[in-house]
């Protein structure tokens, strides 16, 4: 039985690639709201050297309504280029055993070197392969 290890360890790219998604959706809108809090912090300040009320919440409406959609759309394009990677790759692979089974294809499985399945692809290629040399042994 293998060793599983540290349970806190990072072992595997996707598993990198995913924490460090999972770590963003959460750090980034933190300092965002972080960053919104220093300006709320600096309200007494600015009413002690003559601003009004009103100008501090219209800059922290503000910047809370532009830094927002744009955190927003920014992690959710980052989350749609991993999942694409993740994704396509697995639709990719069944699409090409389902061909390997039905007999209309043959030979390894190919993906983009950038894909993070690449190393699971690269296994069943190698299954690929001692089943068609099975079939061919036996002649069928």
């Amino acid at each position: 039985m293998q060793k599983r290890g540290f349970l806190l360890s990072v072992r595997t790219k996707l598993q990198g690639h995913l924490m460090w998604l999972v770590f963003c959706s959460m750090a980034v809108p933190t300092l965002a709201l972080g960053v919104l809090v220093v300006v709320l912090l600096r309200y007494p300040f600015d009413l002690f050297a003559g601003g009004t009320p009103e100008e501090t919440r219209a800059r922290v409406l503000l910047a809370l309504c532009v830094l927002s959609p744009v955190v927003f759309i920014g992690l959710l394009s980052w989350a749609f280029f991993l999942t694409n990677r993740i994704v396509g790759p697995v639709e990719r692979m069944i699409r090409e055993l389902d061909e390997r089974l039905r007999g209309t294809a043959s030979g390894p499985i190919i993906l983009r070197p950038n894909d993070l399945l690449l190393p699971l692809a690269e296994k069943i290629n190698l299954v690929i392969a001692d089943w068609e040399r099975s079939k061919k042994d036996r002649g069928v």
